[in-house]
C-alpha cells in the first residue's frame, strides 16, 4: 500500500451555486489562513482557458500505467495545485500513475486582474465542476477568484461539489523530482498552426515509442534510432491534447538529444496561455522515482547559499539555473520541499508553496536513508578507487566510469544503468569517498 502524507484537507464550506455564480471550494493550508483572495480577475479567453484547464484535470485523473500490485487498490488524485504569482496563475498536477506532469499557465493576456497577491492552494475538481467548465463560452462574463479558502468562478452556469483526499508521498516527491528533470531538457523543435494538430493525430494510439525525425515542416516518430535523435517513450499519452490543440498557435518540443531513454515535454502556446505536458521516459516510470535530486542532497548546504537561493526564487522574480554545486544543492532542498517549479519556455525556476505539511527527507528519499544506514553500519570499504559495499549479505563494487559517473555491480544498477539516479551503494560510496576517491 502506498505511503500517505498525514494531512486532512479542510474545506471552509460546501461548494454552491447562487444564481449565475458557482463557488469552488479548496482546502485550507493552515488554521490561520486569511480570507483575503490571492487573485480577483476576469477571464479574457474563457473557452480556451476552460478546455486547457479541463485537460490538466483529465491528466490528473488519468492512470497511464497500472502495476499488478495496485489493481485492487487504485489511488485517484484529482486535485490540481493552483499558484498565484506576480505574472502568472499556474494550475499543475500529475497523472495518478505519476508518469505525466501537466501545468496550465495563465498570463496577463488571459486574466484581467483587479487584485493580485501571492499564494498557493489545492483545488477540488469534482464532476459537476468539470461539467460546468464545458459550458463556458467566449463573450461571457467569467470572473475568477483564487484564495487560501478556495477558488471561485462566476459564470452563467455550473455547480461544484468538493472532495477530500489523502495525498501519497510519491506525489510530493514527484513535484520535487520533475523540476530537476525539466531543467535537463532542451528545445528540440517547434510546430506552428495546423501542424500542431496534424502531428498529434499522427502519433500511434498504442505503444508509441520511438525517435523524432524531421519531416518537412513537421516531425515524425520513427521506430529507428538515429544519431542525435530525440527519444519519446509512450507518446500515446499525448492523445489527451488532440481535442484541445485547436486553441494553440504553436507548440514547442523539449527532449534530450541522443539519449536512449529520456523524458519528453511539449508546451502548447497561445497569447497569455501555456499548457505544459511532460512525459516520463516510459509509461511505467513515475517521476517520483527518478532520483534526480539524490546527489545534491548528499552534502550539507551553506546557510548563506540557501538563503540567497531562496531570496532569488521569490514571488516577485524567477530563479536561474544554478551555476555552481552549492547553489544546486540548495535548490534541491527547496524543490524537495515543494517550493520550486520550472518553466520550460523561460528556462527558469518559479516559486510556489505546496499546501501540504513538510515531510521529512527520510520519508521522501528511501534510497538516501538506505545509504546512510550502510554508512552507519560501516558497510563500505575502499580498495584504491573501488568501494566494496556489503549489503543484505552480498558484496557489491562501486567505482567511477570514464564519464565520471558511479557504476555498481548490484542488480538494481544492472537493470536501470543509473537512469533513475544512483543506487544506495553508490550513494554510500559518495558519502564515504575522499577527494582522491571522488576523482
Amino acid at each position: 500500500m502506498a505511503a500517505l502524507a498525514s494531512h486532512r484537507y479542510r474545506y471552509p464550506a460546501a461548494s454552491s451555486r447562487t444564481g449565475n455564480t458557482f463557488g469552488m471550494q479548496a482546502s485550507l493550508p493552515a488554521e490561520d489562513a486569511t480570507d483575503r483572495p490571492y487573485l480577483v480577475g476576469r477571464l479574457l479567453q474563457p473557452r480556451a482557458t476552460a478546455d486547457w484547464l479541463l485537460t490538466v484535470a483529465a491528466i490528473v485523473r488519468q492512470r497511464f500505467f497500472t502495476p499488478a500490485a495496485m489493481r485492487e487498490n487504485l489511488i485517484l488524485l484529482a486535485d490540481p495545485v493552483v499558484t498565484v504569482s506576480r505574472q502568472w496563475v499556474r494550475c499543475e498536477g500529475f497523472s495518478s500513475c505519476c508518469g505525466v506532469y501537466a501545468r496550465l499557465d495563465l498570463g496577463e493576456a488571459a486574466i484581467e486582474a483587479t487584485r493580485r497577491s501571492f499564494g498557493t492552494t489545492n483545488v477540488d475538481f469534482g464532476e459537476a465542476m468539470r461539467t460546468a467548465l464545458t459550458q463556458l463560452r467566449d463573450g461571457e462574463e467569467v470572473d475568477l477568484q483564487v484564495g487560501a479558502e478556495g477558488v471561485g468562478l462566476s459564470s452563467p452556469s455550473g455547480t461544484v461539489v468538493e472532495r477530500r483526499v489523502e495525498l501519497p508521498l510519491r506525489w510530493l516527491r514527484g513535484f520535487g523530482e520533475v523540476q530537476a528533470v525539466m531543467a535537463g531538457l532542451e528545445p528540440v523543435g517547434e510546430l506552428a498552426g495546423r501542424e500542431v494538430l496534424l502531428w498529434l493525430r499522427s502519433l500511434p494510439r498504442m505503444r508509441a515509442s520511438g525517435w523524432l525525425q524531421p519531416n518537412g515542416r513537421s516531425m515524425r516518430l520513427s521506430p529507428t534510432a538515429s544519431s542525435g535523435g530525440i527519444r519519446i517513450g509512450g507518446a500515446e499519452r499525448l492523445a489527451l491534447l488532440e481535442p484541445v490543440a485547436r486553441h494553440a498557435t504553436s507548440m514547442a518540443l523539449f527532449g534530450m538529444r541522443g539519449a536512449a531513454e529520456a523524458p519528453f515535454g511539449v508546451v502548447l502556446q497561445r497569447p497569455g496561455l501555456h499548457l505544459t505536458v511532460v512525459l516520463s521516459s516510459a509509461p511505467w516510470r513515475g517521476f517520483s522515482g527518478e532520483g534526480a535530486l539524490l546527489r545534491d542532497l548528499l552534502r550539507p548546504v551553506v546557510p548563506e547559499v540557501l538563503a540567497a537561493t531562496q531570496a532569488a526564487l521569490s514571488w516577485h522574480q524567477v530563479g536561474e539555473r544554478p551555476r555552481d554545486p552549492e547553489a544546486a544543492r540548495a535548490l534541491a532542498r527547496i524543490a524537495l520541499a515543494g517550493s520550486a517549479g520550472f518553466s520550460l519556455l523561460d528556462g527558469n525556476y518559479f516559486r510556489r508553496e505546496l499546501p501540504l505539511p513538510r515531510a521529512a527527507l527520510a520519508d521522501l528519499q528511501p534510497r538516501l536513508v538506505a545509504a546512510q544506514e550502510l554508512v552507519a553500519a560501516n558497510a563500505v570499504r575502499w580498495q584504491d578507487k573501488i568501494a566494496e559495499v556489503v549489503s543484505s549479505g552480498a558484496l557489491y563494487r562501486v567505482q567511477r566510469d570514464a564519464d565520471g559517473e558511479w557504476t555498481c555491480t548490484c542488480p538494481w544498477f544492472a537493470k536501470g544503468r543509473g537512469e533513475q539516479g544512483p543506487c544506495k551503494h553508490a550513494l554510500a560510496a559518495e558519502m564515504t569517498a575522499s577527494e582522491a576517491h571522488r576523482g
